[in-house]
């Protein structure tokens, strides 16, 4: 019972940016309310949202996985485009890493 939706985070002005960028949702009714960044074991596309968190002061749960674990992970159907990094808040999966980057 997943829920997809497109949020708009940011307005582009200028060539292929311009008009809005939208980052995929999806709803989960079992997801805590923490802030939670999922990603693999290494700094990658996930490191930029982590140190905004960090220098904000915003405590987070940093979730690192295994290929294994991703690929169980991504089989459930939960990850939006099946791709990591992720950002649950209140239920809410966001995901694309420079989506993320402008929404924190």
């Amino acid at each position: 019972n997943h829920n997809m939706s497109l949020v708009p985070v940011a307005i582009g002005t200028f060539g292929l940016f311009a008009g809005l960028t939208y980052m995929a949702t999806t709803t989960s009714p079992s997801a805590p309310s923490a802030h939670e960044i999922t990603y693999f074991d290494a700094p990658g596309k996930a490191e930029v949202s982590r140190m905004l968190f960090k220098a904000a002061n915003v405590p987070f749960t940093d979730t690192r996985l295994s290929g294994e674990n991703f690929a169980k992970l991504k089989s459930t159907g939960i990850l939006p485009y099946g791709s990591l990094p992720t950002l649950t808040e209140d239920g809410k999966v966001y995901a694309q890493s420079h989506a993320i980057e402008r929404y924190l």
